[in-house]
């Protein structure tokens, strides 16, 4: 039996045939009209110990998009004779291809079906369809047993495995986690993270032996822990493998049960999970409420002497070690639905802002920020001047990742200074005719009192990467520039010809100061000359080739003073999903083979 497409220059059609295996002689038991065919299995569906054929096919709309996936399952006997058939539609919000069901499997009476899933394909947490996938069991006479889809499945494939009396269906999702579900009712038995993309580091001592360790997780629900002795020797030794709640995008470390010894803290997607960082054992889950969960904060806010756990999402969630509550402050209900940016503590405060869901697509958004002592009080809340370029008068929201920043070093408010950064739609600075699109605006605030002491308008929010000090100078990475903030408002800018995305304060052989950050492709070091030189496109000092790479953590991983460097991959889909609350979108892939390199300096 085969299913054979048409000549793309005779229509769109395909047909179900057969040959004689004495002669070759074919017969054609069945054409399909403005369909092509994309799986077929044979089996016994009927318990009557003979086969049935099952076919997957896609329809075409008038504009040529995929509108429909049917499976038909046919007669043995007669495969002209269809017994029954069941179609999934294009979900009602997409006008692009609709879903297809790639793969099919008979096993004791039950036709397995991998399709892919278009639900909220429009959407970020979906986009394109990148992100989810259906299993479905269904009987011989072609009702449903059971489904899973959205991430608890491959869009593409699966295996049927046999382990003892038990008959098992097993599939990978996107986001590389491998689960394995009976085949009887669909309960899942298993679940295995995959590596996939590593994008989120910290360092801290595992195993003991007085030397930092790396932990790291990305794509799939994995975190897992290396010894940093033998990522530095080329030979990486796993210590623990540890599964959390979702695909992780932060990875921080503090003591928040009081003991003396760093815990691990996870933003897992939907919640939030406190490991053990001896051996990976989840100490703790802090479920999100529904909310996406990008960020967390680790400092101790009420000065137990224990870490507390700070999670921004629609508002600002303060637990306990054990994932109790402590606090929560939120937005005035008069705000409408806001987004909490990432969260510091300084000087005994939490530092916070928030802003309007899709500000940069609103014309009434909102924005604040606030300053909130160890039980939650506000200490001061103010809402950001709105500066003379901001199109129409108004802002529109709060930047998210890496947009509040407090730091002794910056030469403000007697050491005392905070940094907020916020939206607004505008003209490039100096360039009046240019178009109106999304910038940042900088401000530095007197962490006491909110005072308003210098602002500044950046370039694109998706420039952004992240703040930093040296010299008692405050400095702005954006996409490889770098901006300064001097006491008394100098300002200085310089920039750099690689891709440079992160970047931080390093040291280098012999005590040599560098700054040591990510780029597109790898990691670099540069001499921090480049900070004040007033020169573009400068070069580094030494550069580490790595495709894929973006994201990086350096630590000295031997005790030996000098720092190493790990890189890492790239969050996109994260990225993109925090773009999106606020009304913008930032999305790139490539298709290197991704992993994570460790590089020694010297």
């Amino acid at each position: 039996m085969t299913i054979e497409q048409s000549d793309p220059t005779d229509g769109v059609r395909y047909q179900v045939a057969s040959y004689a295996l004495a002669d070759g002689e074919r017969t054609t038991h069945d054409t399909r009209i403005n369909a092509f065919p994309t799986a077929m299995t044979v089996g016994d569906l009927g318990a009557g110990g003979g086969v049935e054929y099952a076919v997957a096919e896609s329809t075409l709309a008038p504009n040529t998009s995929i509108n429909a996936s049917t499976v038909r399952v046919l007669d043995g006997r007669d495969p002209a004779v269809a017994l029954w058939s069941r179609t999934t539609k294009r979900a009602a919000d997409n006008e692009r291809n609709g879903a297809s069901t790639w793969e099919l499997s008979i096993v004791d009476g039950t036709l397995i079906a991998s399709a892919q899933d278009d639900t909220g394909s429009n959407g970020a947490e979906n986009l394109s369809g990148l992100q989810y996938g259906a299993l479905t069991a269904f009987s011989g006479s072609g009702k449903v047993r059971w489904r899973l889809d959205g991430l608890a499945a491959s869009p593409l494939d699966h295996e049927v495995v046999r382990s003892g009396r038990s008959t098992l269906v097993r599939t990978v999702d996107l986001q590389q986690n491998v689960h394995t579900y009976s085949l009887g009712n669909g309960k899942e038995s298993a679940l295995t993270p995959l590596r996939g993309d590593l994008a989120y580091a910290q360092d801290v001592d595992v195993d003991g032996d007085g030397r930092q360790d790396v932990v790291a997780g990305g794509t799939s629900r994995g975190v897992w822990a290396w010894s940093g002795t033998s990522l530095k020797s080329g030979e990486p030794r796993e210590l623990w493998q540890a599964t959390v709640p979702g695909q992780v995008h932060r990875i921080e470390t503090g003591d928040v049960d009081g003991d003396g010894e760093a815990e691990i803290v996870v933003a897992a997607d939907t919640a939030t999970a406190v490991l053990d960082a001896a051996t990976g054992e989840v100490e703790a889950t802090i479920d999100g409420g529904g909310q996406y969960v990008r960020s967390v904060t680790v400092a101790d806010v009420n000065g137990d002497d224990a870490a507390e756990i700070l999670v921004p999402t629609d508002a600002l969630r303060v637990y306990r070690g054990d994932g109790s509550a402590l606090w929560t402050y939120a937005a005035p209900a008069g705000d409408g639905d806001v987004v909490f940016s990432d969260t510091v503590v300084a000087d005994g405060r939490v530092h916070t802002q928030y802003g309007s869901v899709n500000g940069l697509q609103r014309g009434d958004a909102t924005q604040q920020a606030v300053a909130l002592d160890g039980t939650g009080t506000a200490v001061w809340a103010i809402k950001p001047d709105v500066p003379e370029i901001a199109d129409g008068g108004r802002m529109h929201g709060a930047l998210l990742d890496r947009a509040v920043f407090a730091s002794p070093e910056i030469p403000y408010a007697d050491g005392h200074a905070v940094v907020h950064t916020w939206l607004i739609l505008s003209t490039t600075p100096g360039l009046p005719g240019t178009a109106v699109t999304p910038h940042v605006v900088i401000e530095i605030r007197d962490g006491r009192t909110g005072e308003l002491l210098h602002q500044y308008i950046g370039g694109s929010p998706w420039s952004h990467d992240n703040y930093f000090t040296h010299d008692e100078v405050l400095y702005q990475l954006s996409f490889g520039t770098l901006h300064g903030f001097a006491a008394d408002g100098v300002e200085t800018y310089s920039s750099v010809i690689a891709p440079l995305r992160s970047l931080e304060v390093g040291t280098g052989p012999g005590g040599r100061e560098l700054l040591l950050g990510g780029v597109d492709g790898g990691v670099g070091a540069w001499d921090p000359s480049v900070l004040t030189s007033g020169w573009s496109f400068q070069y580094g000092v030494g550069s580490g080739s790595q495709p894929g790479g973006r994201n990086h953590l350096v630590a000295d991983l031997d005790g030996d003073g000098v720092d190493e460097m790990v890189s890492l991959n790239y969050d996109d889909f994260g990225v993109n999903r925090t773009a999106t609350l606020v009304g913008g979108g930032f999305f790139g892939q490539d298709n290197a083979i991704h992993r994570m390199a460790t590089y020694s300096l010297s």
